[in-house]
């Protein structure tokens, strides 16, 4: 080959344009898609559970979405079971009194003022 021609082939190698849709539905199917996406976004785990019962049967299809979803809803639960208990801990140790006593909650107050 020639110079020019490598030359040639490089170019259009270096500057071939980038790959492109041409379907007339490509743009209208692309915002759907989107839309779907983010009524998807939108919904909880036990929603989307319940989504997928009435669409395709309790318990039918969809095994690893199913599991995902599951474990997703378990980790919620135990989040909230968590934080239910740290609120219960804070009230608690609110109305109990200083473990080591008064002398150290005065010495506590002066250091503060």
């Amino acid at each position: 080959m020639s110079k020019s021609a490598d030359s040639t082939i490089e170019y259009i190698l270096k500057n071939k344009p980038k790959r492109h849709t041409y379907h007339p539905l490509a743009a209208s199917r692309r915002a759907e898609a989107a839309h779907r996406q983010l009524k998807r976004d939108q919904r909880s785990p036990k929603q989307q559970l319940a989504k997928l019962d009435s669409r395709l049967g309790k318990g039918v299809g969809a095994v690893k979405e199913r599991a995902r979803l599951q474990a997703q809803i378990a980790t919620l639960s135990a989040k909230s079971v968590e934080r239910k208990a740290k609120q219960k801990v804070d009230k608690t140790r609110k109305a109990a009194p200083d473990p080591k006593g008064t002398r150290s909650s005065a010495r506590r107050l002066r250091k503060a003022a």
